[in-house]
């Protein structure tokens, strides 16, 4: 099912890049619903490139310090990024409170992102996004 979902995003990457611009401005606004007319109507929506929100799937992840890791993606980007501001909420409480469960991050190969071992995970083209190129050693 998981495979349809994303062939169904990537016929409509538009629409997609279109809800996550309007996820990521209003803050996760309402329902899904009202994300989509928001981002449909133009209202406080600038015009979405796919280059600016691209539709990339992690492939590797690596713990390098508290709470920061290193990501690769299947476009063969490595980037960096500090999880730490991102563990909020009830589903990241017990990866935020126990450095270990952080620890045992893994790539969930078929959501294509990160997932700690209570399930949580997280976008992964907001970790893209957000996201800065590692610097080779």
């Amino acid at each position: 099912m998981l495979r349809e979902v994303r062939a169904l995003l990537a016929a409509h990457r538009d629409l997609a890049a279109l809800a996550f611009a309007t996820t990521v401005a209003f803050d996760f606004p309402g329902t899904l619903e009202e994300m989509l007319e928001r981002a449909t109507s133009g209202a406080d929506t600038e015009e979405v490139d796919d280059d600016d929100y691209p539709l990339v799937d992690v492939s590797g992840v690596r713990v390098l310090a508290r709470y920061v890791v290193e990501l690769t993606f299947d476009d063969d980007s490595v980037r960096v990024i500090d999880l730490e501001d991102w563990l909020r909420g009830p589903a990241f409480a017990p990866v935020r409170d126990d450095y270990d469960t952080f620890c045992a991050v893994r790539v969930n190969t078929e959501s294509g992102t990160i997932e700690f071992p209570n399930g949580a995970d997280l976008s992964p083209a907001a970790l893209y996004l957000e996201s800065k190129p590692a610097v080779p050693a």
